[in-house]
């Protein structure tokens, strides 16, 4: 955590003290409380939203060595720089060979 002043209320307090290890090891997921709370019906009708469903196509991951400044052109050229050196990289491909 951060102790900045202008933060302040993210800051432990009293009513909401740090966690300690111990409270982490004591954690439990919040569909298990609901369950306890207001029983198993009201938990399992909560949606497992389980993250982003998989792609039939995952993108590779790669280390890629770029000049300086053409990466920092692309990163300075605005939200979706990433996707954008993709779609050129597509076009400017050799053909496949099938």
């Amino acid at each position: 955590m951060t102790d900045d002043p202008a933060n302040a209320a993210s800051l432990p307090d009293e009513q909401s003290p740090e966690w300690t290890e111990a409270d982490f090891a004591a954690a439990r997921p919040a569909r298990d409380l609901i369950a306890d709370v207001f029983g198993a019906a009201a938990a399992a009708a909560l949606p497992n939203r389980g993250g982003r469903p998989p792609k039939a196509r995952r993108k590779a991951v790669t280390t890629l060595r770029l000049d300086a400044d053409v990466l920092e052109r692309w990163q300075n050229s605005g939200k979706g720089w990433q996707t954008r050196v993709n779609l050129l990289l597509r076009a400017y491909a050799p053909p496949q060979n099938e």
